[in-house]
């Protein structure tokens, strides 16, 4: 204790220094935009790179494991191209085009550099930005199934909200039949999503698969989400979904990235029809 007083008594004048210049600084930042703007820019950068300081050391580390997960991609991207009419590949992307040769979807890589699971809204970061060809409302799948879209953008890194996210809203089929409503996360575990209202009528069991359709722009059709864990009966009109997520959010690695080349015309559309 008498030496924590008697350095703070030999240096006061040098601390209290650094104390006003630590307020003017926040003043500066606080009620200049021009400032601020620089402040956030250079704050985003560093911290991107921090984030893939830590994964090129935990994927370093988890190497093993990765190439395991790797050949497992490998075998399910395999399986899934009798799925696609026509694919192409160019660099570290992939081209699918429709049957009539017209450009649908393209595929590019990245990895997840911080995640989160356990916020009512979870976002991921992916060392990918818009000097690679990321851009907002691109999904982030996996072979496994479907992880998030992008939200926002920087020059090199882009910020992901994550399927666990109370804003989160996907339209999934089940045994081919559309599932209208919404399925989306209740926040309360990091591995299952729910489906409030689903016709009683519709015969489904625990264990039966979960794919996107072609009402998820940000996704293509047939994409995995997860398998049916739990049914349960509110009343005579309806029944309740429990499903449980083929992806392990918290451990997501290397992601494809999903750009849908007619969203923007898409979501023009049905927003101008909401207007109306």
């Amino acid at each position: 204790m008498q030496n924590l007083l008697r350095f703070l008594i030999t240096y006061y004048h040098f601390l209290i220094f650094l104390a006003l210049e630590f307020l003017a600084l926040t003043a500066l930042v606080k009620f200049n935009n021009y400032h601020q703007s620089i402040f956030f820019t250079t704050s985003n950068a560093v911290s991107g790179t921090i984030y893939q300081w830590q994964d090129d050391l935990t994927s370093y580390i988890n190497l093993r494991e990765e190439n395991t997960n790797l050949l497992i991609e490998n075998q399910t991207l395999r399986q899934r191209d009798s799925l696609i009419n026509t694919l192409s590949s160019s660099n570290d992307s992939t081209i699918v085009e429709d049957s009539a040769s017209r450009l649908v979807y393209s595929y590019r890589t990245a990895r997840v550099i911080n995640n989160s699971i356990f916020k009512r809204r979870n976002f991921f970061t992916i060392n990918k930005g818009k000097n690679q060809g990321i851009s907002k409302n691109m999904g982030v799948i996996t072979p496994k199934g479907i992880a998030g879209k992008i939200i926002n953008t920087g020059d090199n890194y882009a910020l992901a909200m994550s399927v666990l996210h109370e804003d989160f809203v996907i339209t999934p089929k089940i045994n081919g039949r559309v599932i209208y409503g919404g399925m989306g996360w209740e926040g309360d575990r990091a591995d299952e999503l729910k489906i409030n209202k689903v016709n009683a009528h519709y015969e489904i069991e625990k264990g039966d698969s979960v794919f996107t359709t072609s009402h998820s722009h940000f996704f293509p059709e047939n994409i995995m989400i997860g398998t049916v864990k739990r049914v349960q009966q509110t009343d005579a009109n309806y029944q309740e979904l429990w499903i449980g997520l083929s992806n392990k959010i918290g451990q997501l690695g290397g992601v494809y990235v999903v750009k849908h080349h007619y969203i923007e015309e898409l979501i023009e559309l049905e927003n101008s029809e909401d207007d109306e």
